[in-house]
């Protein structure tokens, strides 16, 4: 039994060592984050940003090692949603770089945004590419 409560425990320390790489490489862009810290609710991480007069959002979950990605994003897309929210998943393996999902793929940004903040895949460094 201790054994168990000790893997669940790294599983955890794990997992919320990926959520705080993600922050910081949201943070690293201008994204003000904030951590659902021991929620049971559909997201990790709520990442906001303004760009003139609207305010974009980002929803976030992230899951580290072996995930079944279509039975993730299915969840997802089953939650309300608008245009100005993009609704996202975030694979994390170790020296890789972030592997994004994004449900909704027509935001409201520019090319050169796009590129910058909001990369298929952000770098752990906070750089794009």
């Amino acid at each position: 039994m201790r054994d168990e409560s000790r893997i669940g425990r790294v599983r955890r320390r794990r997992g919320v060592d990926a959520e705080l790489k993600a922050r910081k490489t949201l943070e690293l862009d201008g994204w003000l984050v904030v951590r659902a810290a021991g929620s049971k609710g559909p997201f990790d991480l709520i990442a906001l940003k303004q760009r003139g007069h609207e305010t974009l959002v980002r929803c976030i979950q992230v899951k580290r090692g072996a995930v079944e990605v279509g039975a993730e994003l299915v969840k997802m897309a089953q939650l309300p949603n608008s245009e100005l929210v993009s609704l996202e998943l975030w694979l994390y393996q170790p020296r890789r770089p972030w592997d994004v999902r994004r449900l909704i793929t027509s935001w409201p940004l520019d090319r050169e945004a796009a590129s910058s903040a909001l990369s298929e895949r952000p770098t752990r460094s906070g750089a794009s590419g």
